[in-house]
């Protein structure tokens, strides 16, 4: 799994409140009264820019088959513009984007799915109430107090008070903005004081991260590619030369086929990254070569309607990549059952 860069509290901040506003007008619309309507909602991406003036960019996907789609767009327009600004920019794009979103996915930086799951996870941290949210929300009110004592000192002033009166008001302002500045303002700015001070809500971010899968996700490196053994490449070849995505926002099974297309090609980068000379290559090119016949099975099994045959396809994938050291996320352990069910669900 990518490392992904640090995020700063204000703009978890900011994605919470925009998630938070979200799901809140899903529930005013009565879109989230049964899986008929949910399945219709828009699919949230989060970006990580490498390049650019904004660090995260949330990209917003919708279903065409969703009613009341016009309002929720008007809704969501204008949390974007509330919440997302500055370092967090928010995206809405069109159904007929959807070839150009997933290039931006592919190329600006790591980008993840945000599931509805890790939404209502993310509209529910508790920002207000670590240090940092404490120490931040003091020092906005000591802004506001500063500027009303500041305009109530200016009107309290008698009538033909000179010059000097006036200048004391003013150094007064000065002393008091340089203190807060010094005291509060300055610490809270560096990456080693915010860290410690938000630290719950930076953990509470990163599990629900951790929980999201990869989107745009690249496949074997031409110059590794060379390292592997011809028996692992014509495996390989017989999977989408492409991860998979969702062709129409129903196939949700898409996203779990993303998953072991994920899942074999860090198994064969693993391999690739392996010397030939070392004594357990040929035991990890035999798993690995295991392993994507187990991933070929499960997409030539994706339509069928046998959970028993899919869940041995689970047990087989498992197997071999607990004896490749590659790990198996619990929610892919949850789903690859399903895999043959094109319900619609939210993974």
């Amino acid at each position: 799994m990518t490392t992904l860069p640090a995020v700063h509290p204000l703009n978890i901040s900011r994605l919470r409140d925009f998630a938070h506003g979200y799901l809140q007008e899903v529930q005013r619309l009565n879109l989230d009264t049964s899986p008929a309507t949910r399945r219709h909602l828009p699919e949230l991406f989060l970006t990580f820019n490498e390049q650019g003036p904004s660090t995260l960019t949330l990209h917003v996907f919708p279903d065409p088959a969703l009613d009341q789609w016009k309002e929720l767009h008007s809704k969501l327009g204008s949390l974007v513009r509330q919440h997302l600004d500055g370092d967090v920019r928010g995206v809405i794009h069109d159904v007929e984007e959807r070839a150009s979103m997933y290039d931006t996915l592919q190329r600006a930086g790591p980008s993840r799915y945000l599931h509805p799951a890790a939404l209502r996870a993310l509209s529910e941290i508790q920002v207000g109430r670590d240090a940092y949210g404490r120490l931040y929300g003091g020092l906005l009110t000591l802004h506001v107090l500063g500027g009303a004592l500041l305009t109530a000192g200016f009107w309290l002033l008698p009538d033909g008070s000179g010059p000097g009166e006036l200048v004391y008001l003013s150094v007064f302002w000065v002393v008091l903005v340089a203190i807060s500045y010094l005291i509060v303002t300055l610490p809270l700015r560096l990456p080693g004081v915010y860290s410690a001070l938000a630290r719950p809500r930076l953990r509470a971010f990163a599990a629900i991260l951790a929980d999201c899968q990869v989107a745009g996700r690249q496949g074997i490196d031409e110059g590794l590619a060379a390292e592997l053994p011809a028996s692992v490449m014509q495996r390989l070849s017989q999977l989408p030369a492409e991860r998979p995505t969702a062709q129409d926002v129903l196939l949700r099974d898409e996203w779990r086929l993303a998953e072991l297309w994920d899942l074999a090609h860090h198994a064969a980068l693993e391999l690739a990254k392996t010397p030939e000379s070392s004594p357990a290559f040929a035991t990890a090119t035999r798993h690995t070569e295991q392993l994507l016949d187990s991933v070929v099975e499960a997409f030539a099994e994706r339509h069928t309607n046998a959970p028993s045959t899919m869940h041995h396809v689970q047990e087989k994938i498992e197997l071999h990549a607990r004896a490749l050291g590659v790990s198996v996320p619990p929610a892919r352990t949850r789903h690859l059952s399903s895999l043959s069910h094109a319900s619609g669900e939210t993974p």
